[in-house]
């Protein structure tokens, strides 16, 4: 989301030796025998939107 503030110098990291760790984002729904396809598109969906982005895929910002 700031990435590129961050990298260009507009903004700088205040507190970063108290930065948090990731925290995993979890999928949950209902058990059934078949997961909906609507749902099953959405989570890949989202983990691929995730995965490309720095800052939500574990991988430092600045």
């Amino acid at each position: 989301m700031v990435a590129e503030q961050l990298h260009s110098g507009r903004l700088r990291a205040v507190l970063a030796d108290h930065a948090r760790p990731p925290s995993p984002l979890n999928a949950v729904y209902p058990t059934q025998r078949m997961v909906p396809w609507s749902a099953t598109v959405f989570i890949v969906f989202i983990a691929a939107l995730f995965a490309a982005t720095p800052g939500l895929n574990g991988a430092a910002l600045a």
